[in-house]
């Protein structure tokens, strides 16, 4: 049985928000995670090519970003024909704790929410869930 941390050891992530000390941040708090590639984009238009170049295992990404904002960002993955893509396991990251907000993110499918400010704890909680849902995922498709 694969463990949490060899999971991370073989994880992708792209990260998308447009502040550059938050998307550091995050960059800087998978790294410590031990996430091993990391990619990151400014906006949910780059954060798509990012995610049809890269495929990650998992996106974060900001709710609010213009022009394209985090949900247009996920109805359009969930919306692509490669399965890679429209299935990629989705964490949103805002400081907009609004139950409409949250309940919007759901609608489309997020895999979690995170309110900023958050700590590197409350990020490795949801990152073990989610990779814990992944290989779930995985093993079920063998």
């Amino acid at each position: 049985m694969t463990t949490l941390a060899a999971a991370y050891k073989d994880l992708k992530v792209l990260v998308i928000d447009d502040q550059d000390t938050f998307r550091l941040t995050i960059s800087i708090m998978l790294e410590y995670l031990g996430v091993p590639t990391i990619v990151e984009a400014d906006s949910g238009a780059t954060g798509y090519d990012q995610l049809l170049r890269h495929k990650p295992d998992v996106v974060l990404c900001d709710m609010h970003m213009t022009p394209m904002d985090g949900q247009e960002f996920l109805r359009k993955a969930r919306e692509a024909a490669d399965p890679a893509v429209r299935d990629v396991a989705m964490i949103f990251l805002s400081g907009d704790n609004q139950l409409d907000t949250v309940r919007g993110a759901m609608r489309h499918h997020a895999d979690g929410y995170l309110v900023k400010p958050f700590e590197v704890e409350d990020l490795k909680q949801q990152l073990d869930i989610t990779v814990t849902i992944l290989g779930a995922r995985r093993k079920a498709a063998r």
